[in-house]
């Protein structure tokens, strides 16, 4: 009777455990960026996350630390919001052969 109520005491705890995770915002499918000179940029996230292995690969800093301009563009310690998403954007693209590395129009489309 113990090793019974041990092990639903056990798949409880898993399952409690587990819907907070499951139910975690996974963002928003598009975000639109302003642009400073040129139009906002369209960011398509549900097909990018296709691209990438790890979501630190952009997210340096985590998912869970807030958005991109918290730091860049806020933070006299971290680059340029318009610096920090060209060279990550730009440079990714360029190595995946995606578009040139300064084919502003592919993002800037608006």
């Amino acid at each position: 009777m113990q090793k019974i109520i041990g092990f639903l005491l056990i798949v409880a705890a898993v399952a409690l455990f587990s819907v907070p995770a499951l139910s975690m915002p996974q963002g928003k499918a598009r975000l639109s960026f302003s642009g400073e000179s040129l139009p906002k940029v369209d960011f398509p996230h549900e097909q990018h996350k296709q691209y990438v292995n790890d979501c630190k690969e952009c997210h340096h800093m985590g998912v869970g630390s807030g958005g991109c301009v918290d730091c860049h563009g806020g933070d006299s310690r971290a680059r340029s919001k318009k610096s920090a998403f060209h060279d990550s954007c730009m440079g990714c693209h360029a190595e995946k052969g995606v578009s040139e590395k300064r084919d502003c129009k592919f993002c800037h489309t608006g």
